[in-house]
């Protein structure tokens, strides 16, 4: 741990070298599933000692755990002196555990903003009525266990594909299975294939860069989303959705979207709960105010940390 310790703060010393700022586009502020405290640590522990202003933009906040000495340790990181903007895309929950939780620095600032995925139409210059789509669902993989990982035991994920499979097979509607580029949700894929002997195009090629990813998303005309960033991504393109709640971040985009009717709870993981809600998906009066006004957000939060340094 010492020498790991002594390299990371070396890397961070060369690239941080010269810096005017750091604008950290963390994902999530987390310590139990997925811990970058000690990271995060040695990051604001260099940019305070290089008098570096830090911003951690939009990320994910994991329910504060007293008893977790990984959650003491990143709080110390964020309470850092180089710490000048924390943002969550979280919306006002994210908000609200960031500082009861976490920020104990009152010069800090917090806010909420959204994903910088939702920016993906104007960045890839996207438009947002296209006419290539394919009367097509896809079906969004994630790997085995994800419920497990995130607190629910009594979830199989296998069967919850199974299960939707053959309920669309049923209805006569046309489906086709894809990842994000994952090489574990890919697994499940092709996996899925064999269980239930169905041919190779069922699953379409792992992408492997954001413009093949985007390129795929986009002929779909409903997507069951089992990743947060396919949730993103299609909505973000206007494409209607069906979403899976296994993690905050999926229940606080759904409710800041205004889409929590999509959303399919632990007793609504059968096939013909969920092809009822890709029905009612299509058909779905969306509110996209809150998707203008959080993209807003995220540009204005950024734009606000370059001015002050």
């Amino acid at each position: 741990m010492v020498a790991y310790r002594v390299r990371l703060t070396r890397f961070f010393t060369n690239e941080f070298s010269g810096l005017d700022g750091i604008v950290t586009a963390v994902g999530a502020l987390k310590f139990s599933t997925q811990d970058f405290s000690f990271i995060f640590k040695i990051l604001t522990e260099v940019a305070t000692s290089l008098d570096i202003p830090v911003f951690f933009s939009a990320a994910s906040i994991e329910k504060p755990n007293n008893g977790d000495w990984r959650y003491h340790q990143l709080v110390e990181a964020l309470n850092m002196p180089c710490v000048k903007i924390i943002t969550t895309r979280d919306g006002i929950d994210g908000v609200s555990r960031l500082s009861s939780g976490y920020v104990l620095n009152p010069d800090i600032v917090i806010d909420y903003v959204g994903d910088p995925a939702l920016l993906i139409p104007d960045v890839y210059k996207i438009p947002l009525h296209f006419d290539n789509r394919d009367n097509l669902v896809g079906i969004g993989l994630v790997r085995r266990n994800i419920y497990k990982d995130y607190g629910t035991d009594s979830i199989d994920e296998e069967m919850i594909y199974i299960s939707l499979i053959r309920e669309l097979d049923k209805r006569g509607i046309d489906w086709v299975m894809f990842c994000n580029g994952m090489k574990a949700d890919y697994a499940m894929g092709k996996h899925i294939l064999s269980k239930l002997n169905l041919p190779s195009d069922k699953l379409l090629p792992r992408p492997l860069s954001a413009e093949s990813y985007i390129d795929m998303i986009q002929h779909f005309d409903v997507i069951f989303c089992a990743r947060f960033h396919a949730c993103l991504t299609a909505y973000a393109l206007g494409i209607p959705i069906v979403g899976l709640l296994w993690d905050d971040k999926l229940r606080f985009f759904a409710k800041i979207m205004g889409v929590e009717a999509l959303f399919c709870e632990a007793s609504q993981l059968d096939g013909v709960s969920i092809s009822d809600k890709i029905i009612e998906a299509i058909d779905y009066d969306y509110d996209k105010s809150n998707l203008e006004l959080y993209k807003h957000k995220t540009i204005d939060s950024i734009r606000m940390f370059c001015k002050s340094i």
